[in-house]
């Protein structure tokens, strides 16, 4: 299931420059501990991509952002994270 969750963070990082554990918990059907721990092991597989803002309480995307997965359309993943998970 890691790779919905890469592709779906990845999605919203692309449209809207950041993602947070409740847009994480939105589209899958988790907590709040389970959703932090998603965005933190993606920060790790895709280091320099997404920092934690201790402001804002979310990740934003860097300068050196780069997608891990190539050929994704965010909207067609957001869409079909939607039509799986809920």
């Amino acid at each position: 299931m890691a790779i919905y969750h890469d592709k779906f963070i990845e999605a919203k990082v692309v449209q809207q420059g950041k993602v947070s554990s409740g847009d994480i918990m939105g589209a899958f059907p988790l907590d709040l501990k389970r959703a932090n721990e998603i965005l933190k092991f993606y920060s790790v597989k895709n280091t320099g991509s997404i920092e934690y803002s201790d402001i804002e309480h979310l990740y934003k995307q860097t300068d050196s952002f780069r997608p891990l997965y190539h050929n994704c359309d965010p909207d067609e993943v957001i869409k079909a994270i939607g039509l799986l998970f809920k």
